[in-house]
């Protein structure tokens, strides 16, 4: 089995996607609100996996 994500459940968006550029990753998408989820999400790239 080879994931095509993971997810990561934070209070803070704006401060994990900075934590993540800090470990090396790059933003590849915008905030986005999901209202089904009523969840904000935000793809980071990095290693050749993407991570939520």
């Amino acid at each position: 089995m080879i994931p095509h994500h993971i997810g990561y459940l934070v209070k803070n968006i704006e401060k994990a996607i900075d934590e993540f550029i800090c470990l090396g990753y790059e933003k590849s998408s915008e905030i986005v609100y999901d209202p089904y989820r009523d969840v904000n999400i935000c793809f980071v790239n990095g290693g050749g996996k993407k991570w939520i």
